[in-house]
């Protein structure tokens, strides 16, 4: 729903001949985006020092002109140990609506076991987690819902070009990850598999110095298909990533320990280019979020 009013907002803005000044976006870089979003966030927190309550600003600009405004809360529930097991996102200017809930489940000792995720009361996601003697994940089950179509890059004429797309026989699919260790506790191996036992992709990852410096992705038949590298950049650590399957093949993702601070996206064709940004508070809580988007025409 809320593509679709995003997509009817462009349709206005770029058909009708509105002489009322249009609010910009000031780009702090010379590129053109075609289309940008801010997301902002202000976060409460308990009296232990949980997080609470998020507000959210979600402004979508197209060429630089504001197309619209959204405005959502997140409420979160919390059980007796403080683990985190009902998350409410909820819409403002649709009447309060509940839009989107993440309800997690846990073990014994508090790893977290199952996560269902629900968008305008429709399961989207399933995923379910199992884990060895050490607390670590040793097998992953995502069940998620297939997409009608991808929305990414469309605008108002191709939504319209994509109405008639035959939808997927199968609402669902379901993959199996498979992760292995080294001894001294580091992620050696991720394996991708099907419900029926085919690994479709292995990641294998190399550490140097206990640090992750290389991660290969192999498919079935032995190839290579993705390479990512992980190297010092300042106060930063800096991943890079090449797909060869993707229509973005080329990553590259800055972090500032576990926290992603900036990610930039290459087309094949180098003709298209996102790039997202990330800010924290200093309880390390994201409270800004801005994604931009190239003319990828």
């Amino acid at each position: 729903m809320r593509l679709l009013n995003f997509l009817f907002l462009i349709t206005l803005l770029v058909s009708c001949n509105n002489k009322n000044k249009k609010q910009t976006l000031q780009s702090t870089t010379e590129e053109k985006w075609e289309v940008t979003i801010t997301e902002n966030e202000t976060n409460t927190y308990s009296k232990s020092g949980l997080l609470d309550t998020t507000y959210q600003t979600e402004t979508i600009y197209f060429h630089n002109q504001i197309a619209s405004v959204f405005k959502s809360f997140i409420l979160r529930i919390y059980d007796t140990v403080n683990n985190l097991k009902d998350e409410k996102t909820i819409q403002v200017l649709e009447h309060n609506k509940l839009s989107k809930e993440r309800i997690m489940k846990y073990d014994i000792k508090r790893n977290l076991k199952e996560e269902i995720i629900y968008s305008d009361s429709v399961c989207d996601a399933v995923t379910k987690r199992i884990y060895n003697n050490l607390n670590q994940e040793i097998r992953r089950m995502e069940i998620y819902r297939i997409p009608k179509a991808n929305p990414r890059g469309w605008n108002a004429d191709s939504i319209v070009a994509h109405y008639y797309d035959k939808k997927p026989k199968r609402e669902y699919d379901t993959t199996l990850i498979t992760s292995l260790y080294y001894k001294n506790g580091g992620l050696m191996e991720e394996l991708y598999s099907r419900l029926d036992g085919i690994t479709n992709e292995t990641l294998m990852i190399i550490y140097s110095n206990h640090k992750k410096i290389l991660t290969y992705g192999i498919n079935s038949k032995g190839d290579t298909v993705s390479c990512t590298k992980c190297v010092k950049d300042g106060n930063l650590t800096k991943e890079t990533k090449e797909d060869k399957i993707n229509s973005f093949v080329y990553k590259e993702t800055w972090y500032d320990g576990d926290k992603k601070v900036k990610e930039i996206e290459y087309s094949r064709n180098k003709n298209c280019k996102r790039m997202e940004t990330f800010k924290y508070d200093i309880k390390g809580n994201e409270i800004e979020n801005i994604s931009s988007k190239t003319n990828c025409d």
